[in-house]
């Protein structure tokens, strides 16, 4: 595949995996300040067994689950973006089935019906779960502008960023180094 490797083409790549290697950042520190905060629960429980006292939060009792929900689903976004790129497509927007849409019906039904996906979410259900991860960046960027139930599926949706990040490979293997390797 030859195409056009310029400096934006290249910082795209190295935008996508560093806002995905955000997202593995973000998930392994809210794991840890979980375990954390289930230890202060249990101490704060025996010291003050059967009395109504309120456990009083510190700085060190965040959440960074939905920054984590963020990076993911901007990573993913860029990730169909420098794919479409690779076919010299270039979009707008954040809403990842009209972008998957973009791309050669070919290159769709290859995706949607890659191994690494777990059978239940090939075919049919890929586009179920395009559905439910469609405007993932914006329902997690502006979740407070709409206090609705968020639904998604974040096993899909890393798996959808390893697959595309495979197919960008395999279609410009130049870019390997930019787009760097998932650690799971």
């Amino acid at each position: 595949m030859l195409m056009k490797l310029d400096h934006s083409t290249l910082m795209l790549a190295r935008d996508a995996r560093s806002h995905y290697d955000a997202y593995e950042v973000l998930q392994e520190k809210t794991s840890e300040l979980r375990r954390t905060q289930s230890n202060k629960i249990e101490e704060h429980q025996k010291k003050f067994k059967d009395l109504s006292v309120p456990m009083p939060l510190t700085e060190h009792d965040m959440d960074l689950s939905t920054p984590a929900l963020v990076c993911l689903a901007f990573s993913i976004e860029l990730h169909v973006k420098l794919l479409l790129h690779t076919y010299d497509i270039t979009a707008r927007g954040h809403d990842i089935g009209k972008l998957m849409k973009k791309l050669p019906e070919a290159e769709t039904a290859y995706i949607s019906n890659h191994p690494y996906f777990h059978p239940s979410q090939q075919g049919e259900g890929f586009f179920e779960n395009i559905d439910k991860a469609s405007n993932l960046f914006i329902r997690t960027r502006y979740y407070y502008e709409n206090m609705g139930t968020l639904i998604s599926n974040t096993g899909f949706c890393i798996t959808l960023a390893k697959v595309i990040r495979k197919r960008i490979v395999e279609r410009v293997p130049y870019l390997r180094n930019d787009l760097g390797v998932f650690s799971k």
